[in-house]
């Protein structure tokens, strides 16, 4: 499947989840339904205007129609710092238990372009509701992750509220390995309240097995480092 296909098909895909018929966005884009069946087909490209006016349509930011593909380079020498654990990724799957729900939660993490030494830019989505179409999420996130000696860490604000900023340390990231845990710092706007919890941040999709599950939840280990510490946290 070639560019224009994918993004056509990614429009149709967003067009069906807001309940738009074909001539309800032709008139509000002001293109015919002919037009926009043919870019929905990838008969057509898209110019940069329409696709702004299509997702203006939908109420969404532009980047959520575009297609993200993952590509995986090699560290320059200026970024040999790069942790063992980020080297050669630009995408991560992240787990964890929302015991508010009872129910796992699913997320995608895309690092883009380096904006300072050891510094990334970053969006993270959410509570996804497929791994196709995963900027279709609860919440998104955009901020920067940043590479240290012992650590590495995100900060991001959500997209819709500056009250909601999520600080996720991921320890130990100069070690390599296909997941790693991490300790993650927001608002929950369910009550609202402020939360800690623990993430697992995966290089591969992973199968969500009742095994699986039950590591995502605090563990004797954790409790008892609670109790002797009086904080949470991971290691």
């Amino acid at each position: 499947m070639d560019l224009p296909q994918i993004l056509g098909k990614r429009i149709r895909y967003y067009r069906k989840q807001k309940h738009m018929s074909l001539r309800q966005l032709a008139d509000i884009i002001c293109k015919s339904v002919s037009t926009l069946s043919k870019y929905e087909s990838g008969q057509i490209v898209l110019d940069i205007t329409t696709l702004y006016d299509i997702a203006h349509a939908f109420h969404l930011p532009v980047e959520q129609l575009l297609y993200h593909e993952e590509i995986f380079m090699s560290p320059t020498e200026k970024d040999s710092y790069i942790p063992a654990f980020f080297h050669d990724v630009t995408r991560l799957y992240l787990y964890f238990f929302d015991g508010r729900s009872h129910e796992l939660v699913r997320g995608v993490c895309d690092i883009s372009e380096k904006v300072s030494p050891q510094t990334y830019k970053v969006n993270m989505y959410v509570n996804i509701d497929s791994y196709e179409y995963y900027q279709n999420c609860e919440n998104t996130y955009h901020g920067i992750l940043k590479h240290f000696d012992a650590l590495s860490t995100l900060e991001l604000v959500n997209r819709d509220t500056d009250m909601d900023k999520y600080i996720i340390h991921i320890p130990a990231s100069y070690i390599n390995s296909p997941t790693k845990w991490a300790l993650d710092l927001s608002i929950s706007c369910r009550p609202i309240m402020p939360i800690a919890g623990k993430t697992l941040f995966s290089k591969e999709v992973q199968d969500e097995t009742k095994e699986f599950i039950q590591s995502l939840l605090f563990n004797k280990e954790d409790y008892k480092r609670l109790r002797n510490l009086n904080f949470l946290s991971i290691i």
